[in-house]
């Protein structure tokens, strides 16, 4: 059996207002998140390659990066497309024949703990499809267009989805190569693509609620 990382580098970080895209900022200790991300998914045992999805202007920069920390796993790379959703597709479309699992991973998630990564490739392997996610710690409002309320959904039903989100590979490239081919082509995360255009089930493995994803100032912060 055969897993591969997909790490998906190419947002633009306009949420974060800053002249360096958000996965080149560095954190406290002078690492950049692009490299934290990446660095989990290197020291996992069970991953044997990774994809590494950046906008071709960008290669050069995550190739030097690479380099200057010394990872070996990156042996890979795709463009990203205009979405987050075809650059992950671009990023499946790239993993060799012989890959049986792919780890779908944000580039801006630098806390992924090699726990939560183990436990849900392990999950992953069991049930064919299987995500990161934590409860929902507050309570949820379901709102009109004019922004009054107009349900509670059940809090305890309610997760944070979070990655890696991690399938077969055989699965989600189906369900990317469906939803590519759709007109109203516009999910969110992976298992939205699975769940829209194929019939099977992702499970839900529970993660951490450090492993955030880096959007805005405040979450660098």
């Amino acid at each position: 059996m055969e897993i591969w990382g997909i790490v998906a580098a190419g947002g633009s970080g306009s949420r974060m207002q800053s002249a360096v895209k958000k996965q080149f900022l560095t954190l406290s200790d002078g690492i950049p998140i692009l490299i934290h991300s990446l660095s989990v998914l290197e020291a996992c045992n069970e991953i044997q390659g990774i994809v590494l999805v950046c906008a071709p202007e960008d290669r050069e920069t995550c190739q030097a990066l690479i380099r200057e920390a010394g990872l070996t796993k990156i042996r890979l790379f795709a463009d990203a497309g205009a979405t987050r959703q075809q650059s992950v597709y671009n990023g499946l479309s790239a993993l060799p024949q012989s890959c049986d699992y792919a780890a779908i991973h944000d580039a801006a998630r630098p806390y992924l703990t090699s726990a939560d990564l183990s436990n849900v490739l392990a999950d992953a392997v069991q049930y064919g499809a299987s995500c990161l996610a934590v409860p929902v710690k507050d309570t949820i409002k379901i709102a009109d267009k004019n922004g009054f309320i107009e349900s509670t959904p059940d809090r305890s039903l309610l997760w944070a989805m979070q990655t890696p989100q991690v399938f077969r590979k055989d699965w989600i490239l189906q369900a990317h190569q469906q939803a590519a081919d759709a007109a109203d082509y516009a999910c969110t995360d992976d298992a939205q693509v699975l769940e829209k255009y194929s019939s099977h089930r992702v499970h839900l493995c529970p993660g951490s609620y450090t492993n955030i994803k880096i959007t805005t100032m405040s979450d660098l912060f």
